[in-house]
């Protein structure tokens, strides 16, 4: 026992020594190559990006070959701030020519939470136009009641509203969508609680152009689903069903009941909207049953994973990982065409993909190199 402690205690001791020295990401460099005329990698973007020293994105540029001499050319400077409890102020955006284009604001109230977004707009670096395009309003009691989206026009676009019981758990929700060119949408949640306040059931109705939309979802424990079943207009559509062993899932059942209308129906559906002639239409009920079988290695890594239609495996993909378990490999096998899709990863020290490698039927196809460097240690 005594030994156990010891052993506990120089662990917990280590433990935060060990995260302390990890080094924090400073720069990262990842380039995309395509397969060019004669089977050579040609370079087709290049990302850099920079980090402080708490891990947040202060900056990104965009590059791309020229096309006549194939020299990388600046396309695109975007810069992020934020304050010294690390949230994130603002987003400035600069074209090629490093002209500021856009900028968004961010404020925060008491609570931590996003209040207000603004949208500014520059016109060769002048600023011409700004817009509010997000507010959060709050009750009474401090509970968050709305917020609303609005467009670059300053029209509303989207609300959201929360309802609560008397213990401040949110009860039901209700969203609504209005854009221009696109169907109007309202999607009301109902939240079933326990007495500890975990979440046991969500029923979602979203009604698009007077048509529902209903979601039936099922939870288990830390928001994992269980069932989720899907309605349209009043009709079973599909479901799919999550089975565990100790809180990971081990199987997938889904179902899928479509109508499908045959090319007899089709066409006679045709000439009855060229004659303008009533006639009524038939719908055949078709059912699918996929299945997604896992097995997993001596380490609980994924080892193979099947997808299987009506007790024929279609698709089976395995995965290698090295001795950190770093996933260095995955085959995915159509067992219907024989088509073969491959992926290799490699990783540099610090356990960050170095490169990454896609290949199908054994033809390369493309290749992403990434390049880190790290703030020094304190």
């Amino acid at each position: 026992m005594l030994r156990f402690l010891f052993a506990f205690c120089l662990f917990s001791l280590l433990l935060p020594l060990a995260q302390a020295q990890k080094a924090a990401l400073k720069f990262t460099q990842h380039q995309k190559y395509v397969v060019a005329e004669g089977g050579t990698l040609k370079l087709s973007l290049q990302i850099e990006q920079h980090y402080n020293k708490f891990g947040n994105l202060v900056k990104q540029e965009y590059f791309y070959p020229r096309a006549n001499n194939g020299q990388l050319q600046a396309d695109r400077k975007i810069l992020h701030s934020f304050d010294s409890r690390n949230r994130h102020l603002s987003t400035m955006e600069y074209n090629g020519d490093n002209i500021l284009e856009s900028e968004t604001k961010i404020y925060w109230d008491e609570q931590d939470n996003r209040s207000k977004v603004e949208e500014v707009r520059y016109t060769n670096g002048e600023q011409t136009a700004t817009q509010t395009t997000y507010l959060l309003q709050y009750d009474e009691r401090g509970n968050k009641k709305q917020e609303i989206y609005y467009s670059s026009t300053g029209e509303e676009e989207k609300t959201r509203q929360w309802f609560y019981n008397k213990r401040d758990e949110v009860v039901k929700s209700i969203q609504r969508v209005e854009k221009k060119n696109q169907p109007k949408t309202k999607t009301t949640v109902l939240y079933k609680l326990d007495k500890k306040g975990d979440l046991l059931k969500a029923i979602s109705r979203e009604v698009v152009n007077g048509k529902e939309y209903r979601k039936d979802i099922q939870y288990f424990s830390n928001n994992q689903v269980i069932r989720w079943r899907k309605y349209i207009g009043g009709n079973f559509e599909s479901e799919f069903i999550n089975e565990y062993r100790d809180s990971v899932v081990i199987r997938t059942t889904r179902r899928n009941t479509r109508k499908v209308i045959s090319l007899e129906e089709a066409q006679r559906e045709q000439e009855r909207q060229n004659k303008k002639a009533n006639k009524n239409k038939t719908n055949r009920r078709n059912s699918e049953l996929w299945i997604t079988n896992t097995e997993y290695d001596a380490y609980g890594n994924i080892a193979i994973s099947s997808q299987s239609i009506n007790n024929k495996v279609v698709f089976v993909t395995q995965f290698e990982y090295d001795d950190y378990g770093n996933c260095t490999q995955t085959l995915k096998v159509n067992k219907e065409t024989g088509e073969k899709e491959e992926e290799r990863i490699e990783y540099e020290q610090m356990g960050n993909v170095q490169k990454r490698t896609i290949l199908k039927n054994g033809a390369l196809l493309s290749e992403e190199r990434f390049k880190y460097e790290y703030h020094d240690r304190d």
